[in-house]
């Protein structure tokens, strides 16, 4: 396999671990895994019960602290709200 970043996870246990507490919280991070200098962070949009797309933050790491990790986090999930409410969800 390929690496984009030293960064890059490549080992399962740790892997399903990951799409589990994204399950979980609804909320996705990857850490300098395909970008160096780049955390993101994205949240599903969901209509139906079915994910139809995802919104999502770049955010440069040297920026990166908890506050604004918690803002992004509100920000997303509101924009996802906004989308279903406007759906009529």
């Amino acid at each position: 396999r390929n690496s984009f970043t030293p960064q890059t996870r490549f080992d399962e246990a740790a892997l399903r671990a990951e799409i589990a507490a994204t399950r979980r919280t609804g909320i996705a991070h990857t850490n300098e895994e395909y970008t160096p200098g780049i955390h993101g962070i994205g949240k599903a949009l969901v209509v139906d019960g079915q994910p139809i797309g995802a919104f999502a933050a770049a955010i440069p790491v040297p920026r990166l602290t908890p506050e604004l990790e918690e803002r992004t986090v509100a920000l997303l999930s509101e924009t996802v709200g906004l989308f279903g409410a406007a759906q009529g969800g």
